[in-house]
């Protein structure tokens, strides 16, 4: 038996931390699948999978192959293109019968999935799952691509209305600047590596302040004042979890109409102890089902086949 994780081809580190999220249950990576490759998977061996994150570039490679088992949750549907169409296509019925139901990380994904008839329950996200952080914090304040994906490399002087322009120039001068940007070129393992270093620095952070949601979430899961500037795109993807953090409509904040004390910044504080709870529980059943149910073609001594060399054909 085999635990994967998921790993990408995106320019995005969210995905990453999302990923980081989900090896928090495993007790090892085994291997690293390509979301958006899966059906080049091919390793004939039972294999773990959480399948957290937001689905996907190429929806023709869903289901996962055989071999795969995956596991269901904190899954958002792409909002536009063929994503919905073939995720809820009714081809898949024993599919979801099999691995579902599905937890859905907004309720946008629950409602669209329930409406096709595929079994579905609200999850919220599995970034909620990071522990709290309660150790010392810098003095910095940390702002998540104020530029906007991609412009990482622009200067204040240049970025026109954005709003990172509407922000007190004491607090600019002072601030740390992270993004989220990542090369294609980049390899996996240094994806995961500086989606882990983000996450430190959210962790210690005196507030946050981003567009991202995959900055806010871990922030409020790791107890970090955080700020979430109104997305652009696919807002579906907020659905259910808007209330989790406080909120700045995009105008006000390029009018630089922020409601926020800067010498004490203090964000809204909800209780995510049931989603939390209940999200680490379904995690850690899935994960110990596995195991037990494979356990012993991986404990016991394997007869080896005299044609092929192979162990246990199920592991």
């Amino acid at each position: 038996m085999k635990y994967a994780l998921l790993t990408y081809s995106t320019t995005n580190l969210g995905d990453d931390i999302q990923s980081l999220a989900a090896a928090q249950f495993l007790p090892r990576v085994d291997t690293l699948l390509d979301r958006d490759h899966l059906d080049e998977y091919g390793a004939g061996i039972p294999t773990a999978l959480i399948c957290n994150g937001w689905w996907a570039h190429r929806p023709t490679t869903w289901p996962p192959p055989p071999e795969v088992r995956p596991f269901l949750i904190s899954m958002h549907i792409r909002q536009h293109g063929p994503s919905l169409e073939r995720f809820t296509s009714p081809d898949l019925r024993r599919f979801y019968e099999r691995h579902g139901p599905v937890g859905c990380r907004d309720e946008y994904t629950l409602q669209r999935l329930q409406s096709a008839g595929v079994p579905a329950y609200f999850s919220g996200c599995l970034t909620l799952t990071f522990p709290r952080y309660d150790g010392p914090r810098s003095n910095r304040i940390v702002f998540a691509d104020p530029f906007g994906p991609g412009d990482f490399s622009r200067t204040c002087a240049h970025v026109g209305d954005q709003w990172w322009r509407s922000v007190p120039e004491v607090i600019r001068r002072d601030a740390i600047i992270v993004t989220h940007h990542v090369e294609t070129s980049c390899s996996k393992h240094q994806r995961l590596a500086r989606a882990r270093a983000l996450l430190d620095t959210y962790r210690q952070a005196r507030l946050v302040i981003t567009n991202r949601l995959h900055a806010a979430l871990p922030c409020v899961a790791m107890g970090t004042p955080v700020v979430l500037i109104e997305p652009r795109y696919e807002p579906s993807r907020l659905s259910g979890l808007d209330h989790l953090f406080s909120m700045h409509n995009r105008a006000d904040a390029v009018a630089g109409r922020w409601d926020i004390d800067w010498c004490d910044p203090r964000t809204r504080s909800v209780d995510i102890e049931p989603l939390r709870r209940d999200l680490i529980e379904r995690c850690t059943r899935y994960v110990n089902t596995f195991t037990e149910e494979h356990a012993t073609c991986s404990t016991s001594p394997q007869p080896q086949t005299a044609a092929t060399g192979s162990t246990c054909p199920r592991c």
